[in-house]
């Protein structure tokens, strides 16, 4: 019997609201939780049947970080709008897949903060579905779907691909979940801007808003392996000057990025004291990787690993 794989991994998500920030994206879709079962983690989970939403969260490495992953189990077909919903709850970077060998169905797509940055999927009873400027067959070569799917995720989790299969379990679930009731459609263009300042101690950035940095952008700390960040973000497109203003009021390198969704190009600047050292456009999400690896470099973390925090947290600067 031909396998039908439909998932998704989410770098960077932990287990203490993976069942919330799920639950969210199924709602923002028109999708119902109708049960629910706790699996125990590391043991024998029951063969899933029709109906079945699959998910867990697993831990990365030793010394900190973790992934989600989502399986589903009897839709016809990938539900790219929920994959597009959960990118939104978790406050980061959702790569999904779907393989039918029987009907030669293969698709790779990648969303960010509810947008999409790509989807290439061929389907042999409706045809190409291209979002990015890069065709499934341009995207994976010689390559299988598979390989591709787990390729990403090492990129983005900065390891080893058997790891999305093998490691340590924090938490997993079983839902029974409604169908989707909508095939989906590219969202309507609209710039978001994300901008993130790297090795950035808590003190320091307080004294750098009190002296007037960031206005009109939401901001939000964190730490990871130890190394302090700032992340921002707003609505619209960034002002490069604004963004070398910036880097000259904090001791920090910013990379700044915009995005649009429904596969158009995005752009992004990287400033440091005072001055844009380099800055570009891009499509798709190998493109995309590529930009985040700088930011996510300079705190020795994958580019999808300083995601994953959820879209709360927030303040405005002012």
């Amino acid at each position: 019997m031909a396998g039908h794989f439909i998932d998704c991994f989410a770098p960077g998500v932990g287990p203490e609201a993976a069942a919330d920030r799920i639950a969210a994206a199924l709602s923002r879709v028109q999708r119902k939780v109708l049960s629910r079962q706790r699996l125990t983690p590391g043991g024998q989970a029951p063969v899933a049947g029709p109906g079945t939403l699959r998910w867990r969260v697993q831990k990365l490495r030793d010394d900190g970080g973790s992934f989600l992953v989502v399986e589903e189990t009897g839709p016809a077909r990938w539900d790219l709008a929920f994959f597009r919903a959960l990118s939104a709850t978790v406050g980061g970077i959702v790569v999904a897949r779907e393989h039918y060998s029987r009907e030669e169905r293969r698709g790779l797509a990648t969303f960010l903060f509810g947008r999409t940055m790509e989807v290439a999927a061929r389907d042999m009873q409706q045809g190409a579905t291209t979002l990015g400027g890069t065709s499934l067959e341009q995207l994976i070569g010689t390559r299988s779907v598979d390989d591709v799917y787990e390729a990403r995720f090492a990129e983005l989790s900065n390891t080893l691909a058997f790891r999305l299969r093998e490691g340590t379990v924090l938490a997993a679930e079983d839902w029974q979940v409604s169908p989707p009731v909508e095939r989906f459609a590219a969202e309507k263009p609209a710039a978001q801007s994300w901008a993130f300042l790297s090795n950035l101690e808590a003190a320091a950035w307080k004294q750098a808003l009190a002296a007037g940095a960031a206005k009109g952008w939401e901001w939000r700390t964190a730490t990871v392996r130890g190394a302090s960040f700032v992340e921002l973000r707003r609505d619209g497109a960034f002002d490069e000057a604004d963004v070398a203003g910036l880097s000259a009021k904090v001791s920090a390198v910013v990379t700044a990025l915009e995005v649009r969704g429904a596969g158009e190009p995005f752009r992004w600047s990287e400033a440091e004291k005072g001055k844009v050292v380099e800055r570009g456009t891009g499509s798709g999400a190998q493109e995309l990787f590529k930009v985040l690896y700088r930011a996510a470099t300079l705190v020795g973390e994958g580019p999808g690993m300083v995601f994953g925090r959820g879209a709360e947290g927030w303040t405005l600067a002012r």
